[in-house]
């Protein structure tokens, strides 16, 4: 399911790290002090990685909305 606007707005720091998935490997990572960052997960060489794609202040327009997808991404201002 993807991500609402809402839901990312309101996402509150708990006592471990959590993520908020988006569908396609993206997702909002929120930190226990309440930081949110945008990090999209993808395989090279047969490996697992993490691309930072920024804040989710930093990132509030979302600037990586992909070709092959038109819902709509979730954004924090």
């Amino acid at each position: 399911m993807p991500l609402t606007d809402t839901a990312a707005r309101s996402a509150k720091g708990r006592e471990k790290p959590y993520k908020l998935t988006d569908g396609g490997g993206l997702y909002l990572l929120v930190k226990p002090e309440g930081a949110r960052y945008w990090r999209l997960n993808y395989r090279f060489g047969g490996k697992q990685k993490a691309l930072a794609l920024g804040t989710c202040t930093a990132a509030s327009s979302p600037w990586w909305t992909w070709p092959t997808t038109s819902r709509r991404r979730a954004s924090c201002s």
